[in-house]
Parts: structure tokens; C-alpha cells; sequence
């Protein structure tokens, strides 16, 4: 069961979670790849021992490890109460950012995050709060949940809307 679902308050339900782009793992990926066609060709090329080529392999898997391994350990979602964004495996940091305590949402996203559909986000709250987005698939599409969940916040109990300006 993930972080998020664990710590749903009563009757809080999740409204999305965002996911990673999937051009981050098929960068991981190709690194492993990229490890074994290089150790195929050594082995091919050279009389080089095979330990050679097993240690690029290791070498792959271990740059593909760290590169994956921080996505699988992150997780962000938007529910009818809060952001919550968590990361780490071994050590674990959470923000969180209740819906009513959020002032400015803005997106940062390049131009090839535009053609791949990614980005990042940058949520202010009053105060000090800031929950720093990384890049996710459909940061729009999150915000707009975000925006959503945050209409319906205010319109359950009347409270005048405070308007987002990004």
C-alpha cells in the first residue's frame, strides 16, 4: 500500500496521482542497454576476459538502479483535503499543502517537455509552504485537479474563492 493511501484521513479520498514521464525510463533503460551492446562488442572485439564485460553490465544496472529508484520511491497526488508529495525509499520527506492554504500554482515545463507532455509545478501556500513539483506526465492536467479540488473546498462552505495567479 503506498504512503498516500495509508494516510487518507476519514471520508478523504484521492482525486489523482501523477506519474513520471515516461521518457525517464526509457533513459534508465537504455542505459542497460547501452552496457550489454558494449560488453557483447568487447567480447566480440577483444580477447578481454568476460569479468570485463560482466562489469559494464554491473555498471548499467547499477546507473539504471539510481536512476529509477528515486522515481518509484516518489509519490504525488491530490486529494479533496490536500497536495502531498513524497520522497525517498530509505529516508522519507513529505510535504503537504492543504487546499485552502494555496495561494499560487505555476508550472515550468521546456519546450520538449511540452512535446512530451511533462513538467514541473511550483505550489505556494500562505506563509512558508511550497510543495516543489518534480517533473510529472501532465502537469497541467494536475493542476487542473488541483484547481478543482480547491473550487470544491471553498464551495462546501461558502467561503469566497481566493483567485490563483501563476
Amino acid at each position: 500500500m503506498s504512503y498516500i493511501r495509508k494516510t487518507l484521513g476519514n471520508e478523504e479520498d484521492v482525486i489523482l496521482e501523477a506519474d513520471h514521464p515516461w521518457a525517464w525510463y526509457a533513459i534508465a533503460l537504455l542505459w542497460v542497454v547501452l552496457a550489454v551492446a558494449l560488453a557483447i562488442l568487447l567480447w566480440l572485439a577483444t580477447p578481454a576476459p568476460w569479468t570485463v564485460g560482466l562489469l559494464l553490465i554491473l555498471v548499467g544496472a547499477t546507473v539504471t538502479l539510481a536512476q529509477i529508484l528515486p522515481l518509484w520511491c516518489t509519490e504525488i497526488a491530490v486529494t479533496d483535503q490536500r497536495v502531498i508529495l513524497k520522497q525517498g525509499c530509505l529516508r522519507r520527506q513529505t510535504r503537504e499543502l492543504g487546499l485552502r492554504h494555496i495561494e499560487q500554482i505555476s508550472l515550468d515545463q521546456s519546450l520538449l517537455g511540452r512535446m512530451l507532455g511533462y513538467g514541473k509545478l511550483i505550489i505556494r501556500g500562505t506563509g512558508e509552504g511550497q510543495i516543489q513539483v518534480p517533473e510529472i506526465s501532465d502537469p497541467v492536467g494536475f493542476r487542473r485537479a488541483v484547481e478543482s479540488a480547491r473550487h470544491e473546498a471553498f464551495s462546501g462552505n461558502g467561503d469566497p474563492e481566493p483567485d490563483l495567479k501563476s
